[in-house]
């Protein structure tokens, strides 16, 4: 029995590496003309008003390439996309000046999410080939793939989130460990709009409290210590510019900012794009648009993992791993509930999903035969 359960790991983690070698071979090295890009970015919608001819919008896989090598060139990293952090740019702009090639950085992230992924849905099988279920649907999702070879801040982010949950999953929370886990949740916040991390850093102390963590004040200390080393130290080039009261002035412009972006735009548009593949717009006719990227695995692994609300394990205390993963999915769906979404948004929990159906899967009782 052991060695079919061997040779049947073995045959699935052949199939996601294989499928993973397959995207990225196919993926062609990402061209960057730094010069072209500064022309689109100086004629595009983020120059309107000074005095350059409009040429048309710069999309955002452009916008991110030229943000990478304006910032490892060591120019202030708020010229150019101030209103999301600079970590995530700064790790593409190394990527294209140590490989060629701004994509490698994707890649190395995508394989770290498909890891921690299998360590996430581990906690509660062991050993279990189920475990290796969620990484292979990762590997064949639409959206995932489409992250994993273009240029985005969202991939280095959940790469990030999922070290987050993996280390606060841990039933061992050394002090050691919980710096690492603010070094994570900086991690989320220094890559692309910092409320998604700080959303993280209050789910992790509601969740160290509820656990009744040990000296929950000593414990929690190290978790901050640790984001606010990591958020800050990704604006270092910044502060060689500016000073720390333009850096509190610069977060309060990028929170009206967002808070501008189309105030009536209806609430809970995420649970549409994750049940029926559909996303409410505001520059196309009609408005509800069907999401390129959409399949019927999102809409079944947000009901499996809904269902397991109906397990009394789910809601004993202290939480097991796969109650913490399901409170951050229902945070997250609640928070992107709220205000204007992509359909991208829904990367960040898409891991989670489905870790957690594979979870509820196990624990449907088996068929009893007549």
């Amino acid at each position: 029995m052991k060695r079919v359960q061997s040779a049947f790991v073995l045959v699935l983690v052949s199939v996601i590496v294989l499928r993973m070698a397959f995207i990225f071979l196919r993926t062609p090295s990402v061209s960057i003309d730094h010069e072209r890009l500064r022309s689109v970015w100086l004629h595009s919608q983020y120059n309107l008003g000074k005095g350059y001819e409009f040429f048309g919008n710069m999309p955002d896989e452009d916008l991110y390439a030229f943000s990478a090598l304006e910032y490892v060139s060591g120019k202030n990293p708020v010229q150019v996309n101030y209103e999301n952090p600079p970590l995530a740019k700064y790790l593409l702009g190394i990527s294209y000046l140590v490989f060629g090639n701004i994509l490698v950085v994707q890649f190395i992230a995508s394989f770290g999410i498909l890891l921690l992924t299998y360590l996430l849905t581990r906690h509660h099988f062991l050993l279990s080939p189920i475990a290796f279920l969620p990484p292979l649907l990762l590997v064949v999702d639409p959206l995932f793939v489409k992250a994993s070879t273009t240029v985005n801040l969202d991939l280095i982010q959940l790469f990030f989130a999922l070290v987050a949950l993996y280390l606060l999953t841990l039933r061992q929370r050394s002090p050691f460990l919980l710096f690492f886990l603010g070094c994570a949740i900086g991690g989320i916040m220094a890559s692309k709009v910092f409320f998604v991390g700080l959303l993280l850093l209050v789910y992790s102390s509601f969740v160290l409290w509820l656990n009744r963590t040990p000296r929950l004040l000593s414990s929690i200390v190290p978790v901050f210590i640790g984001c606010l080393l990591v958020y800050l130290g990704s604006y270092a080039v910044y502060f060689a510019y500016r000073s720390p009261s333009d850096f509190l002035k610069l977060h309060i412009d990028i929170i009206r900012l967002y808070r501008s972006y189309l105030p009536e735009y209806p609430w809970f548009e995420i649970w549409r794009i994750l049940l029926v593949g559909q996303w409410r717009t505001w520059f196309a006719k009609p408005s509800i648009q069907p999401v390129a990227e959409y399949w019927l695995g999102w809409p079944i692994a947000a009901v499996l993992s809904g269902s397991l609300l109906l397990s009394r394990r789910a809601l004993r205390l202290p939480w097991p791993p796969s109650t913490i993963l399901l409170g951050w999915a229902l945070a997250y769906l609640l928070f992107q509930s709220v205000h204007v979404v992509f359909p991208r948004y829904l990367l960040l929990v898409l891991p989670i999903l489905y870790a957690l159906s594979a979870i509820r899967i196990s624990t449907l009782p088996p068929k009893i035969p007549s």
